[in-house]
């Protein structure tokens, strides 16, 4: 039977669930404030562009991007491509004050903001890569063939989980263990460490569930 958390595992997940959600509060507070101003466009936008030697205009245009940016950050499926794409943005930002001696330093907060905020709250998409480079890592170290690509094993891991999704997948345990010996099956296929299987296996699951969250 497989192991359950520690309370204080869980109690600390939890909490850092809690502060990202309230750090993307905060940065699509932001967002929001910054491309209304931009869409309904108000004198002090104008202004604002022209003192950063812009011409006037320009506005909506960027107000629209800003949109277009938020929407990718808040649909999970494309929140990690949105987060890219507005650090970007954000850089531009960055450079326009620097160019014009301003203070530079509130995209940078921002982007903080940003990136913190989808870390704490979905932390497992950050991970799955994490163990397949030290996965090929480790084959070259031993001198093994690595037959699969990078992301062919991504991919081989993700796919294993999809296909074997029911809904209530996350709530029964039977379900959960199910889908624990397939991962665990398809990682020793691929030649994990034995001693690093566990906590692959676990950083998988913990993913599959973000993504079963996006397409169920």
């Amino acid at each position: 039977m497989e192991a359950s958390m520690p309370s204080d595992a869980l109690d600390t997940s939890k909490w850092s669930r809690r502060a990202g959600i309230a750090m993307t509060a905060l940065f699509v507070l932001f967002m929001v404030f910054d491309t209304s101003i931009k869409l309904v466009g108000l004198r002090i936008v104008d202004d604002t562009l022209g003192q950063l030697g812009y011409p006037a205009g320009l506005g909506f245009p960027i107000g629209v991007l800003e949109l277009v940016l938020l929407v990718l950050y808040l649909i999970p499926r494309t929140a990690f491509l949105g987060a890219i794409l507005t650090t970007a943005y954000l850089g531009g930002a960055v450079w326009t004050h620097l160019r014009v001696g301003e203070p530079w330093f509130f995209p940078i907060i921002v982007a903080v903001l940003m990136w913190l905020g989808l870390a704490l709250r979905r932390p497992a998409i950050f991970r799955l890569n994490e163990h397949v480079d030290r996965l090929i890592a480790s084959a070259h170290i031993i001198g093994m063939g690595m037959p699969y690509s990078r992301d062919e094993l991504v991919r081989a891991c993700i796919e294993t989980v999809r296909k074997n999704v029911t809904i209530d997948w996350t709530v029964k345990e039977s379900v959960r263990a199910k889908l624990r010996v397939i991962v665990k099956r398809i990682i020793r296929k691929y030649g994990y460490p034995p001693d690093k299987q566990e906590k692959a296996t676990q950083t998988v699951l913990e993913q599959a569930e973000v993504l079963c969250s996006e397409v169920l």
